[in-house]
């Protein structure tokens, strides 16, 4: 057991390196609308779980684990499965908190952050 968490731990990290360290382009909306903001998609989580962009901005999730995971938002919007190595994205064109899961595995959610910029 103490193996698998240590591997876990290690997974966890290197997804969040892939992500950056605050999943935005930094503290300026104009930047954060103009490039993609980075989710990675480990094997049951989303790294960094809270994602902040700037309204007009895109969130670009990237599949990091080994199962197919994907991005299901309450509204409508569904990425349908995507595959180890594939991303996937979303633009948003209005301010405001918006929650996702991946419906394949429960409990593996994140939340994206859009402000007006």
């Amino acid at each position: 057991m103490k193996v698998r968490m240590t591997a876990l731990s290690a997974a966890g990290l290197t997804a969040l390196a892939l992500a950056g360290p605050t999943g935005n382009a930094g503290g300026d909306p104009q930047a954060q609308a103009a490039a993609a903001v980075k989710v990675s998609m480990g094997d049951n989580f989303f790294a960094p779980v809270k994602a902040k962009v700037a309204r007009g901005g895109k969130v670009k999730w990237r599949n990091n684990g080994k199962v197919a995971h994907n991005v299901t938002f309450p509204n409508g919007f569904a990425s349908g499965n995507v595959k180890p190595g594939e991303s996937t994205g979303r633009k948003f064109t209005r301010a405001g908190r918006f929650p996702y899961t991946c419906t394949i595995h429960p409990g593996m959610n994140g939340k994206v952050k859009v402000i007006a910029g």
